[in-house]
């Protein structure tokens, strides 16, 4: 790809693929979310916690806390009290209390 002087613009940063794992989450699209993510090696704590939301939104809890596990995994430490929440309304949504606390717990 390149700008309009035909220069080369460089690949994509994390901030590009967090818009693209949020948008595909909005559209229920979490496969796609997911696939991202593997194929980023600039991956962040925030691009993880976006894919762990896309997944919640998509009602796929198993996957986002596969998501959340990963993305502590990348990031050497627990993902954020902002992906931990969206994980934790999932399983609340699906009025799972005790699904909830073993996923905080298995994060």
């Amino acid at each position: 790809a390149g700008d309009r002087d035909g220069g080369n613009v460089g690949p994509p940063d994390v901030r590009t693929y967090d818009a693209m794992v949020r948008l595909y989450g909005a559209c229920g699209e979490w496969r796609e979310a997911l696939r991202i993510v593997e194929g980023v090696s600039c991956a962040d704590e925030q691009l993880y916690a976006s894919t762990v939301y896309a997944c919640c939104r998509a009602r796929q809890p198993r996957w986002a806390i596969e998501a959340a596990r990963r993305g502590a995994a990348m990031v050497r430490r627990p993902l954020s009290s902002n992906a931990l929440a969206a994980l934790m309304a999932a399983f609340a949504r699906e009025k799972e209390g005790a699904k909830a606390i073993n996923a905080y717990r298995d994060v």
